[in-house]
């Protein structure tokens, strides 16, 4: 396989057909959106459903297709991880890009009264109408998003079911042990009497648990559970 060539050709072509997908269903809503408007004087819509579930499940999938072909067909893991990320952050954009423009489009007719229909969007809850601070949420949630599920999904592969599940499990008793004990009201007015900082924040978070992911599987095992140790080479063993 070529270089990145190869692995990045799969990604893309993959990608661009849940693009396709995802924009028509997009589209449609939109217009479902429209229609519903002209009944219902105080309804609002939001478009931004489709692409944020595609961002958020998609790393769930790319194991099961993109990781094995790219290593059936000679590629490495290292070349599947940077074409997975490439191909995804370049789809984030595009994405983001015409989610944005539909909803700009959709001012557009609302002001012109040509349409009814307000949609809102998670720009909103920064307090500005500034379209490319708009752009830039949606940017920031989506990478939250996707890397949050790829890191989880590389763990998920690479300690396989049983071990996530336990290690998932203590996860979840330290966060009950939080929630109960920590004073929650103090955590919700700073999110939202700062939530650009906030939304930087997850960005953030989104990008490490991306860049925790090549860590994990840049020597990662060949199926899922196949390794037993983290710092040495993978062996097939079965969870």
């Amino acid at each position: 396989m070529n270089a990145l060539k190869g692995p990045f050709r799969l990604m893309f072509e993959d990608m661009r057909m849940q693009f396709y997908i995802l924009t028509s269903i997009t589209v449609a809503l939109w217009l479902f959106f429209l229609v519903l408007g002209m009944s219902v004087d105080t309804f609002m819509g939001t478009l931004f459903g489709p692409y944020y579930g595609l961002f958020a499940i998609y790393p769930f999938l790319v194991y099961n297709k993109g990781y094995v072909y790219t290593l059936a067909l000679g590629g490495t893991r290292k070349q599947f991880l940077f074409s997975m990320l490439a191909a995804s952050g370049l789809f984030i954009v595009i994405c983001m890009a015409v989610l944005n423009g539909i909803y700009q489009l959709n001012a557009f007719l609302l002001n012109q009264g040509v349409i009814n229909t307000p949609l809102f969007h998670m720009g909103e809850l920064v307090g500005s109408a500034n379209p490319l601070l708009y752009f830039w949420v949606d940017l920031l949630w989506c990478v939250f998003l996707f890397g949050v599920s790829f890191g989880i999904n590389s763990v998920w592969f690479y300690f396989g079911t049983v071990r996530f599940l336990l290690g998932l499990t203590g996860v979840a008793l330290v966060v009950i042990t939080y929630l109960a004990f920590a004073d929650l009201r103090t955590l919700f007015t700073w999110i939202v009497e700062n939530h650009l900082v906030f939304l930087h924040v997850i960005g953030a978070i989104g990008f490490a648990a991306a860049a925790l992911s090549y860590v994990i599987m840049k020597n990662g095992p060949l199926e899922r559970g196949g390794e037993r140790n983290f710092f040495f080479k993978n062996k097939t063993v079965q969870d």
